[in-house]
This record gives C-alpha cells, sequence and structure tokens, in this order.
C-alpha cells in the first residue's frame, strides 16, 4: 500500500500564535531601540546649589574653583564659580497677633553656590559627565572644598 502524505492546514490557534509571536517580537525590538533617548552634545551648564542652616564661620571654606562632589556615589558635580552668603531665616510665632513670621537667625547663613559642570542631556534628563542627575529641588548631601554639607539644587540652566 501507498502511504498518502497528508498535507496540515494552519487552523485559526496556530495563525493567532503566530500573530502573537510577531507582536510580542514587535515590541520588544521598538522598546530596545537606542534612538528612544535623543543624546544631545555635551555642554558646559550652571546650576544653582544651596547649602543651607550653616554657621557663619563655615563660609569661609568655601572658595571659587573649588570641586563640588557627591557623598553618597562620589560623583563629580562641577566647579564653584560664584559663592553668595545670604542671612538665614526660621519660622517665628508672633504670640500677639497669632501668626507665624519669617524672621532673620542670627549665626546662620544660606551659601548659595554657582556651580558650572560638563553636561549631557536626554529627552528626560540632564545630569553631568560623572553621572549626577541635576534635578532641581534634589537633596544633595555634598563636599565643597573643606566643607560637607547638605543641600537643595535649586535651579538648573536649560
Amino acid at each position: 500500500m501507498e502511504e498518502t502524505k497528508k498535507r496540515r492546514r494552519p487552523n485559526l490557534f496556530d495563525i493567532l500564535f503566530i500573530v502573537l509571536i510577531l507582536a510580542v517580537a514587535a515590541v520588544a525590538w521598538y522598546v530596545s531601540r537606542e534612538d528612544g533617548q535623543i543624546q544631545a552634545e555635551t555642554r558646559t551648564r550652571t546650576y544653582l546649589l544651596e547649602l543651607s542652616d550653616m554657621d557663619e564661620s563655615m563660609a569661609r571654606y568655601v572658595a571659587v574653583g573649588d570641586k563640588v562632589k557627591d557623598n553618597v556615589k562620589n560623583f563629580d558635580m562641577g566647579a564653584v564659580t560664584a559663592i553668595e552668603v545670604v542671612q538665614a531665616t526660621g519660622q517665628v510665632v508672633d504670640e500677639e497677633a497669632r501668626v507665624v513670621r519669617q524672621s532673620p537667625r542670627e549665626d546662620r547663613v544660606l551659601i548659595l553656590l554657582t556651580v558650572e559642570a560638563e553636561t549631557t542631556e536626554t529627552n528626560t534628563t540632564v545630569s553631568t559627565v560623572g553621572g549626577y542627575s541635576l534635578r532641581v529641588g534634589k537633596s544633595v548631601s555634598c563636599t565643597v572644598g573643606q566643607l560637607t554639607s547638605p543641600g537643595y539644587i535649586l535651579a538648573v540652566e536649560r
């Protein structure tokens, strides 16, 4: 007897399975593309860093040209280009008027540093070439010259 070769015809489930595999492969390729984050060229950018609630005598430990380093992961954050020392204020309760007022704090200052760094920018972040992400409002712990202090990033040039 002669064996007949049966030709298998694809059914609906075979076609749906193949379409599903192709869809998953297309999504994986789209997600893994590198042009999803557009890289800009490296450029020099300035940002404002506030070292808050410092003693007046601490301002002398910071000088123009000092390097700024992150204390957590030791990232390079740039170099100081300008220093401004401002009187710190605090909240004081005025018992007579029953309100809270801002009042200068004696012997306490804010040290505002203008920092210049080489940065790269993607469509989602601005970061230093050293890898530190610059975001307004970000809490930082850094070393500037001989001074180690917490602070905040107040402004980033765009």
